[in-house]
């Protein structure tokens, strides 16, 4: 029996949600899937879990491998899937029983290379349904259908994800496109470019499939001081080169960058390992690098919140102080609320 659809699902300390990620794939009403699990050097019950599950279903394949990161753990899936399609699943997440079922028709139907769903993110509080694409795609062609996904990808960091599409397998071995492992900011976003510069045809299916749990990401995150440089920067001049090559709009990628922007100012003045005065000077050297000063002069204030706005005047003003003092209170209101 041929296997259709590889599901590849990185694994890091997910025992809480892990199941429930398990038994959504086990349950597919597509049966010929192999479900390949990466066990990222978990430290917690979760190699235990997937242990039980294997010995209940044959397709469920582990890796066990050191600690190395989504991306490699990812990539290890890529080398040993078989599918015809590709998938990527977060541990934390769960999937719709019928979404491979319905993704692989609309595919083979189609003659799709590659397959893109709804998402629904559940949070806390509340849950956003989030559309696979953004435009309405009975008013275009498909080549004005693919021009149009570009512009989503430089422009949308809601379209990046990889959890919500499957993929020909064949595409993205033949062109040996794995997530590059040395970054951890828009991985998606550059395997998406990558492979989606190599497509012919792509679907999109107006179904809520893939639950995307906000909150309780398994990959451990952090902060170092070259973050801006590694993440945003990189990422925003890759999307340069990309709208260069495609002749789209090279500017698209700003509102991405300036929420990088922030996020690095506001680690910057959280830090407690080093003085206030070289918090300074490394602000200072982030708002005055050149793709900086062009996010400031081509974002879109329009589509910034009342808060973001009195970020980017602050910023484009170059006044540290008020950004060290907004930090500042932002602390002070979450102690209070210990």
């Amino acid at each position: 029996m041929s296997v259709l659809v590889s599901a590849i699902i990185p694994v890091y300390n997910s025992e809480e949600f892990l199941e429930e990620c398990i038994v959504s794939l086990i349950n597919q009403t597509l049966k010929n899937i192999e479900i390949i699990v990466v066990n990222d050097g978990s430290s917690d019950k979760s190699l235990e879990i997937l242990k039980k599950y294997e010995k209940i279903d044959s397709r469920l394949i582990i890796i066990d491998q050191k600690n190395n990161g989504p991306s490699a753990a990812r990539n290890r899936g890529i080398e040993i899937a078989s599918g015809e399609y590709l998938s990527f699943v977060d541990s934390d997440d769960w999937i719709d029983l019928r979404m491979y079922e319905e993704m692989y028709s609309r595919a083979k139907s189609t003659e799709a290379d590659i397959v893109i769903c709804d998402m629904k993110m559940t949070g806390v509080n509340s849950d956003l349904y989030i559309k696979g694409i953004s435009f309405d795609i009975k008013s275009y062609s498909k080549k004005e259908f693919k021009s149009n996904i570009y512009n989503e990808l430089l422009s949308n960091s809601q379209f990046n994800s990889m959890a919500n599409k499957i993929y020909k397998t064949k595409i993205v071995k033949e062109n040996n496109i794995f997530l590059d492992e040395n970054i951890y900011y828009a991985e998606d976003w550059l395997f998406n470019m990558q492979t989606i510069i190599h497509t012919s045809n792509i679907e999109y299916i107006n179904k809520q499939f893939y639950y995307y749990r906000r909150g309780h990401e398994s990959s451990s995150s952090f902060y170092d001081e070259n973050t801006f440089e590694r993440t945003g920067l990189w990422i925003y001049r890759k999307r340069k080169k990309y709208a260069d090559l495609l002749n789209k709009n090279k500017f698209l990628g700003v509102n991405d960058l300036f929420q990088v922007t922030i996020s690095c100012i506001v680690n910057e003045f959280r830090r407690n390992d080093i003085h206030l005065n070289k918090k300074i000077k490394r602000v200072r050297e982030i708002i005055n690098i050149e793709e900086s000063k062009e996010m400031i002069e081509n974002i879109n204030l329009y589509s910034l919140s009342n808060k973001e706005k009195f970020l980017y005047f602050n910023i484009k003003n170059k006044l540290i102080l008020f950004l060290f003092i907004y930090v500042l209170l932002g602390k002070i209101k979450e102690n209070l609320r210990k």
